[in-house]
């Protein structure tokens, strides 16, 4: 069965998309993980420490190195950067979570609409302590996975540059609504 030749052409022009990102980013292709899918790989210039203390099991399956301090999961869906960061760094359009007070530490970025996302999955399970919702619609986080427990909200365009004693570290969830005014 012959494949029609536009769908021939779209995928070729993916293809190529593909290798121009990777070439710019500096990703080439390759998987940050080793051969045993358990390590990481060694030209990965983040310190296998810190790697080791974010996915204790190893980095999940399809996550590819960005650059020296960044990982993309979920096919790039989800952004996370061990290095220095700060307000600035959490682009347009993205939802971001950060490890520490004050919009430092580890940063965790979202993007996808419309379903909750489990933090253990990006090894970041009850660690946050300041965010940021740079998307023009709210979003949410909650207490244990899917959405269980206690839920709050992070209002559009709007940042928190600490989350409190009481919701320090309790993050286990988060979905971007398709909504504003939700909040």
């Amino acid at each position: 069965m012959d494949m029609p030749r536009t769908r021939i052409a779209a995928m070729s022009l993916l293809s190529i998309i593909f290798v121009l990102v990777s070439t710019l980013v500096g990703v080439s292709g390759a998987q940050a993980t080793g051969p045993d899918a358990s390590t990481p790989s060694p030209a990965a210039a983040t310190d296998e420490s810190t790697l080791a203390a974010v996915f204790p099991e190893g980095l999940p399956v399809g996550a590819v190195m960005i650059d020296t301090d960044s990982i993309a999961l979920d096919g790039g869906a989800v952004i996370l950067n061990l290095g220095p960061t700060a307000l600035s760094d959490c682009p347009s359009n993205w939802v971001c979570l950060w490890h520490d007070s004050q919009f430092s530490g580890r940063m965790l970025q979202f993007q996808e609409c419309c379903q909750w996302q489990n933090l253990s999955d990006y090894g970041f399970d009850d660690q946050m302590s300041s965010w940021a919702n740079k998307r023009d619609f709210d979003a949410r986080w909650a207490y244990l996975p899917n959405g269980g427990g206690t839920v709050r909200c992070m209002d559009s365009h709007s940042n928190n540059s600490w989350v409190g004693n009481t919701d320090n570290d309790k993050a286990s969830s988060i979905r971007i609504l398709d909504t504003d005014g939700a909040c």
